[in-house]
């Protein structure tokens, strides 16, 4: 799956205070940083995002 919503409106949608905090909760939970998910959308076929959504609260 791939977006072109900036990382800042995903982030504005998640509920997250800023940027860098949404980045290191991300990068905790799936071992890489948004950014290179982003430039190859295919590491990302097997994830179940909604655990991550829900971890996030």
């Amino acid at each position: 799956m791939t977006t072109d919503v900036s990382l800042l409106e995903i982030v504005n949608l998640l509920g997250f205070t800023d940027q860098a905090h949404f980045t290191r909760v991300f990068s905790r939970f799936v071992g890489m940083l948004p950014s290179k998910v982003r430039k190859n959308p295919q590491l990302a076929k097997d994830w179940q995002l909604g655990k991550f959504i829900k971890q996030k609260s």
